[in-house]
């Protein structure tokens, strides 16, 4: 009698159980990937308007150049409270709502720019009193760079580039806004470090402010 034989499986089906094998095995489970909190976007370097309205060259934060009147002025009298005063501006078809010492001007019903001065427009030219002699005015607003009325010069120009700084009215920092003519206009008018902030202005007002006043050009359908 001939001695038995094992009978080996066929490497094909050891294969396939090995397969089978493999495909029922738990997968390794990865958690998902994060970004350290040091790379994600500081919500301190994106401008917030949550606080109220910041003075930009393309408007206050809150309300952009542009915005309707009635919307506008909604807004910032969320903010700000009831204004103070509305009254008829210098140029053609523009009105100038007043909380203090800001002024939204308004063209055609669209807000197309405003004036920060202390004394409010009533007092523009008048010597005692667009030279603040502290910081800030009433409201308390200022740059998205924090630069406020009475800063001096040498104080404002460590927060801006030196390119910004113009020789336009005697002494400025001019930042251009991204719409057309709008810009961030901080009056000095004059050259000297110990010079305060007289005025900072925004979008596309009708004139420039000058000590002896409203410098307003004359539309020609007036």
């Amino acid at each position: 009698m001939s001695p038995s034989r094992k009978v080996v499986p066929p490497l094909t089906g050891l294969l396939f159980v090995l397969v089978l094998a493999g495909c029922s095995s738990p997968r390794a489970v990865t958690s998902p990937t994060t970004t350290p909190t040091s790379a994600r976007t500081s919500s301190s370097s994106v401008p917030s308007t949550s606080s109220g309205p910041v003075l930009g060259a393309d408007g206050l934060g809150v309300v952009a150049i542009g915005s309707p009147q009635s919307a506008t002025v909604s807004t910032m009298t969320h903010y700000l409270g009831q204004p103070t005063s509305t009254v008829p501006g210098n140029c053609h078809s523009t009105t100038e709502v007043e909380w203090g010492d800001l002024s939204l001007e308004f063209t055609s019903g669209k807000f197309t720019g405003y004036r920060y001065i202390r004394g409010g427009l009533a007092d523009v030219g008048n010597p005692t009193t667009t030279k603040p002699t502290a910081p800030g005015g009433n409201p308390q607003l200022s740059t998205a760079a924090k630069a406020t009325l009475g800063m001096t010069l040498a104080q404002v120009r460590t927060l801006y580039p030196a390119d910004d700084f113009s020789g336009v009215g005697g002494g400025a920092i001019v930042v251009h806004g991204t719409m057309g003519s709008d810009r961030l206009f901080l009056g000095f008018f004059a050259s000297d470090p110990s010079t305060p902030l007289q005025e900072i202005k925004g979008g596309a007002t009708c004139g420039d402010f000058r000590p002896s006043g409203v410098m307003c050009p004359r539309s020609p359908d007036m």
